[in-house]
């Protein structure tokens, strides 16, 4: 019977099934997810959609057109994987749909979302070790779902969802929103400034304080992320055209990131702040 779903969503657990059943492979060729999608057959058809989402709609690393989606990345020419946590992706992608909202898609595949939060994360061990771990996590999590499972580094399921949500850049913005509202002492919400055609994350009643969020980590946890540079500078800059007293960028994730950034361009920045959101000291002041 067919079931109604986005085309994004059905490609991308097309490519987490490839993933989940081929450990592995570090990447797919990108008639084997379509053919993994058909096969699938969540839809009850195959729908022209899916090859061009393959191709060019659900990938990070290619210019939104028009679809913005970040969830899958090109390793090589005409082969894809699904996109992690440190890879890059083109800055009109910043704030592309990652993965499908479990809401959305069937729940016979919603052990994909918990498989995919500690993939998407794991950037320290082979394809192959990691497969063969994280399968052997979700078997132990389907068994023990009643109760929080806790692993040897003490971080409980629902800790782990806390954080796999966290570390998504919409739900950082409301998270550094609430937190800069306390620092600065007023309620800072979305808004705009005149004359200028950006939506800010934060900006107080009186246009005094504006900012912005962003949730950065160096490309595979040590390359310097060059998109995510010039979206800082363009940032920047668009911060330094505004009149507000205090002008802001909070960074949260990876503190290299920023401090790579203000050790490269810091000099030329004038009167923009560079703060960090840490975990377990609060705000702290970069710039």
């Amino acid at each position: 019977m067919a079931i109604s779903i986005k085309v994004a969503d059905e490609v991308w657990i097309g490519c987490a099934l490839l993933h989940y059943e081929n450990p592995h492979c570090e990447d797919f060729a990108t008639e084997e997810i379509v053919g993994r999608v058909a096969r699938e057959n969540i839809f009850g058809t195959l729908r022209p959609g899916v090859r061009v989402h393959v191709n060019q709609h659900c990938v990070a690393n290619r210019p939104a057109n028009p679809g913005n989606y970040r969830m899958l990345y090109e390793t090589r020419l005409g082969y894809r994987r699904l996109w992690r946590l440190g890879d890059d992706f083109h800055p009109s992608r910043e704030y592309g749909k990652i993965c499908p909202e479990a809401s959305d898609i069937p729940v016979k595949y919603h052990f994909l979302l918990e498989w995919y939060r500690k993939w998407a994360t794991d950037t320290g061990s082979s394809s192959i070790s990691r497969g063969v771990c994280l399968r052997e996590n979700i078997m132990t999590l389907s068994r023990h779902r009643a109760a929080p499972v806790e692993d040897e580094s003490g971080v409980t399921e629902a800790c782990a969802s806390e954080l796999s949500t966290v570390s998504e850049a919409r739900e950082f913005e409301v998270h550094a929103r609430r937190r800069m509202s306390e620092f600065f002492g007023v309620e800072l919400n979305p808004g705009t400034y005149s004359n200028i055609p950006k939506k800010f994350d934060m900006v107080s009643p009186d246009r005094s304080i504006i900012g912005d969020a962003k949730y950065y980590t160096l490309v595979r946890g040590t390359q310097i992320p060059p998109a995510k540079f010039s979206i800082i500078s363009e940032h920047v800059w668009l911060l330094e055209k505004t009149d507000s007293k205090i002008k802001f960028l909070v960074f949260g994730n990876d503190r290299r990131v920023p401090e790579e950034w203000l050790a490269r361009y810091g000099h030329l920045v004038t009167n923009v702040q560079f703060f960090f959101l840490d975990p377990q000291n609060g705000v702290l002041k970069l710039k």
